[in-house]
């Protein structure tokens, strides 16, 4: 794998995007569920977790759920995604999707709350409890990473020490 450490890309962001911000104003917006579809979807948003899940996939055992948490779900569309592919595929998976905004976690509630295997709740990743209470096969999120400061980011990531 080719990586280019230029430009923007080279450094941690240290300014709060507008859809990172937990009260986002793009909630108001009449239409915003839309651009986001494609830009996980068309663009390829969420591709390349897939094709890890896929990948990994090989190791599964076909008798027990495989669990993951998605942080910052948005309106959850990589968990729905999952979700179907998995099931296509036979597995048995599921999802719990945790965004800090309420409005946000309502947005994906609204798109895939009917979907059994996915459940959807307001979380902080900065909460200690929350993290060291949980455990998954898998963390996945397009989208956390970012909006952390480095501190914040090795907290989410460090496994749990017992």
């Amino acid at each position: 794998m080719l990586t280019l450490n230029l430009g923007p890309c080279r450094r941690r962001a240290r300014a709060l995007e507008e859809i990172d911000n937990p009260t986002p104003m793009w909630i108001a917006w009449s239409e915003p569920s839309p651009f986001f579809g494609f830009l996980n979807g068309g663009l390829g948003g969420n591709r390349v977790i897939l094709n890890f899940i896929k990948a990994a996939s090989s190791t599964w055992t076909p008798f027990r759920p495989i669990t993951f948490l998605e942080l910052r779900c948005g309106r959850g569309d990589l968990s729905a995604n999952l979700v179907r592919w998995a099931k296509a595929k036979g597995f048995d998976v599921r999802v719990f999707s945790v965004d800090e905004c309420p409005a946000v976690v309502e947005l994906a509630r609204d798109y895939y709350g009917s979907i059994p295997e996915i459940t959807f709740d307001v979380r902080f990743l900065t909460d200690p409890r929350f993290l060291e209470a949980q455990q998954f096969d898998y963390v996945i999120s397009s989208s956390v990473l970012h909006t952390l400061d480095t501190e914040s980011a090795v907290r989410v990531l460090k496994p749990p020490t017992f």
